[in-house]
């Protein structure tokens, strides 16, 4: 019988389709209710986000749960939903710890590893090389130059380092960190109508030489030997030609774990579960080396206001189920979605990251064609 496991977040789909694919029986909630997370499972989309999540919490269906991305914010309410049922993921006291930039950096600081400076006043001293950024950070969203900012409460400043964006991937358990791949992020790309640090979407997993794989592995063998994280978590960071900077850690179902799935036709929730259930990593250290292809997904933004037909949700559907998956996130019919927000998210595989970024472009394009 398949085990029952609630899922909540900004967005549930892609953790509820890693449930289903991993052997679980998933029951979601979000801000969104999709129409392809109500065909893979039940789902209730909740209004008041995030705080109406912990009354739709009570009317679930008991089960251990798990949250997804944006929820890493809000420790207090975790901990209430912890009270009720387990929690298979890190705790409020742990998120309070890691979440704070001081903290992680001081950590990789330590351990004499690469590390960009973070400071909580408006720096005096060239501005242009800073960056102001929210405390309670997601998606990428306001954050904005520091010369364009003062300090202000709820924000902090970070050192701005050029170079490529990127996203490690690990599940940790009894005190190790296992590496499980590393994408490419796609970062305020105006093809997809993201602007400024906006997440865009991924693609991975990428090739690694065994420096790059090692100095990967370093940064989180670092974090859970500071703190006591558990499941699965991310390390967004800057790479150039001297060192991967990290600049975020999310401790918490990543973004990216979904490219992780559809590249080796796995279920990084199980191995989120089994981590938290069983304190025991499966698998070898090494991030796997079996991927079929390079996989990328891509999110696309409204450039104006429009409503979604039932006639575009029926087709977007078609292309979500079939073998390819061409399609998620898809808002039911009806849905109104305003400037700025997220459509759909699209997806393509391909040899080589520029033939996966010519290939979401391509789709990106046909879609907005098609609303």
């Amino acid at each position: 019988m398949q085990p029952p496991l609630l899922i909540l977040g900004a967005s549930a789909r892609a953790a509820a389709q890693s449930a289903l694919r991993g052997g679980f029986r998933p029951f979601a909630l979000d801000m969104f209710g999709d129409a392809d997370l109500q065909a893979c499972c039940p789902a209730v989309r909740v209004a008041n986000y995030p705080q109406g999540l912990e009354y739709a919490a009570c009317q679930a269906p008991e089960s251990p749960f798990l949250y997804t991305g944006g929820l890493e914010n809000h420790p207090q309410l975790i901990a209430r939903l912890a009270h009720h049922r387990q929690l298979l993921g890190n705790s409020a006291s742990v998120l309070r710890a890691v979440r704070r930039p001081e903290n992680w950096t001081n950590a990789l600081r330590k351990a004499g590893l690469p590390c960009l400076l973070v400071q909580s006043e408006a720096p005096v001293h060239r501005p242009e090389a800073w960056l102001s950024k929210p405390l309670r950070s997601a998606g990428g969203m306001h954050i904005t130059p520091a010369a364009c900012d003062s300090a202000a409460a709820g924000r902090y400043f970070q050192e701005y380092r050029d170079g490529q964006p990127h996203s490690g991937l690990y599940v940790a358990a009894g005190g190790r960190a296992r590496l499980l791949g590393v994408t490419r992020q796609l970062i305020g790309e105006t093809w997809t109508g993201g602007s400024g640090y906006a997440y865009c979407g991924s693609i991975g997993p990428l090739p690694l030489t065994t420096l790059q794989e090692a100095a990967w592995r370093r940064l989180g063998d670092c974090l859970v030997d500071s703190f006591p994280l558990a499941g699965l978590f991310g390390i967004d960071a800057v790479v150039d030609a001297q060192a991967i900077w990290p600049v975020e850690v999310n401790p918490r179902f990543p973004a990216s774990a979904e490219l992780y799935d559809r590249a080796h036709g796995a279920s990084a929730v199980r191995l989120h579960v089994q981590a938290c259930l069983d304190q025991s990593i499966e698998g070898p250290d090494a991030p796997p080396r079996t991927a079929r292809q390079m996989q990328g997904k891509a999110i696309l933004w409204a450039l104006s206001d429009l409503t979604i037909s039932d006639a575009w949700t029926q087709q977007a559907l078609l292309h979500h189920i079939s073998d390819e998956r061409l399609l998620a996130d898809i808002p039911a019919a009806g849905q109104t979605i305003r400037t700025g927000e997220p459509i759909v998210t699209c997806f393509a595989s391909g040899a080589t990251v520029d033939e996966v970024t010519t290939a979401l472009k391509s789709r990106a394009a046909a879609v907005r064609a098609s609303l």
